[in-house]
């Protein structure tokens, strides 16, 4: 006869798979996998509020320059009408400033009109009627058109705020 005899030993068997080793993998694998999609999303969001800023940044542009225009048509219609008594500055130059309100610090003088309905990123808008053959300054351009007398430029000072 034979006698058998099963004897328990501690420790890994053959067949045992070591949990605590597949635990620290998994662990490991979910921290990983956590820092990635998070290093994602903060590059995500930095892209986002970038093209953010980029945008509210070129319509404040895109304002000012339309501002300008206004001025310069501003001018040529008060030209054309010859009724205004804020251009009082006797030829061949004139001057005037357009304003959206008494805080800014070229407004309040004299040639100043306070216009509330500027966009609020436009804070100053200058307006030079110069006469032909008038010589380049370090603000303003020459004035020396090919057929007409005058020349008009405008500049619109605006302010760029974080959204």
């Amino acid at each position: 006869m034979t006698k058998f005899s099963i004897t328990r030993l501690s420790g890994d068997f053959p067949g045992k798979k070591n949990t605590e080793s597949r635990k620290g993998i998994a662990l490991l694998l979910t921290l990983t996998t956590v820092l990635i999609v998070t290093l994602l999303a903060n590059v995500i969001l930095s892209v986002a509020l970038s093209q953010s800023r980029l945008t509210h940044h070129k319509a404040s542009r895109i304002q000012a320059h339309y501002a300008a225009m206004a001025g310069i048509n501003y001018a040529l219609e008060k030209l054309r009408l010859g009724n205004d008594v804020n251009w009082f500055i006797p030829p061949p130059n004139y001057t005037l400033g357009l304003c959206r309100n008494l805080t800014v610090p070229q407004c309040g003088g004299v040639g100043s009109i306070i216009e509330p309905d500027l966009p609020g990123s436009i804070q100053y808008v200058e307006i030079r009627v110069a006469a032909k053959g008038t010589p380049a300054s370090a603000d303003w351009p020459a004035c020396n058109p090919a057929q007409s007398i005058t020349c008009i430029d405008a500049k619109a000072t605006y302010t760029y705020t974080n959204p």
